[in-house]
């Protein structure tokens, strides 16, 4: 996909949902990865297994973007991970979010510039997809890299747009990210990148949204 330089408003989700009223998580494949075998007995394994198994019996959506898609196919490709029948089970049920024209260079200069550290600068290359794909969504991203959260953050402090995007950890106990994704992924302020900072309010982008219904659950 080319990269575009674009003003709000002007990305497009086609919602593959029977519900359009679903929150849409943006599920990192870090995830994905760790969450091989459902009978494993490593607790980072289990506890990425319980969240998807969480995201799957809730009433829950999962972005897929371009970038999203390239860093989930391998994991597709291995039908023996659960985390591969789990998706083709999210898509099934008409549980996938698709995201076109997410990708912002405005943003991405931003928050580049929010920091001087060449090797920082290359994990936000890596990564800044994420935040692009909740900013078009519900704010919300699972993931299991701490460092560049932690880079994120860093960055809120000079980029408002990013601050009310919400960050879970499936691996992290004091993100007790099951819990949270039960009782309906509420807003709560320790989980948002800009936590610590004064968040400002209604800086999410508006997106104009086409809806694609399949099934409805």
């Amino acid at each position: 996909m080319p990269l575009q330089q674009h003003g709000e408003g002007e990305n497009k989700v086609a919602m593959r949902t029977g519900n359009t009223k679903r929150k849409v998580l943006v599920v990192d494949a870090s995830v994905g990865r760790a969450a091989r075998n459902k009978s494993s007995q490593n607790q980072v394994a289990r506890s990425c297994i319980q969240t998807l198994e969480t995201i799957r019996k809730g009433h829950y959506a999962i972005a897929m973007s371009e970038e999203i898609e390239n860093e989930w196919s391998g994991i597709r490709k291995n039908i023996s991970f659960y985390a591969s029948k789990w998706l083709v089970l999210m898509e099934r049920r008409g549980r996938v979010a698709i995201l076109e024209g997410t990708i912002d260079l405005i943003l991405r200069e931003n928050i580049l510039e929010a920091t001087i550290n060449p090797s920082i600068k290359i994990a936000i290359r890596k990564d800044v997809h994420l935040l692009e794909a909740a900013l078009a969504t519900d704010s919300i991203i699972v993931c299991r890299d701490k460092k560049c959260r932690k880079y994120f953050q860093q960055a809120a402090k000079k980029v408002d747009v990013i601050k009310p995007i919400h960050w879970t950890n499936p691996e992290l106990p004091k993100d007790d990210t099951i819990t949270w994704l039960q009782s309906g992924a509420p807003v709560e302020a320790k989980r948002q990148l800009g936590y610590g900072g004064n968040t400002p309010k209604n800086t999410k982008k508006k997106t104009r949204k086409t809806t694609k219904q399949t099934d409805n659950l």
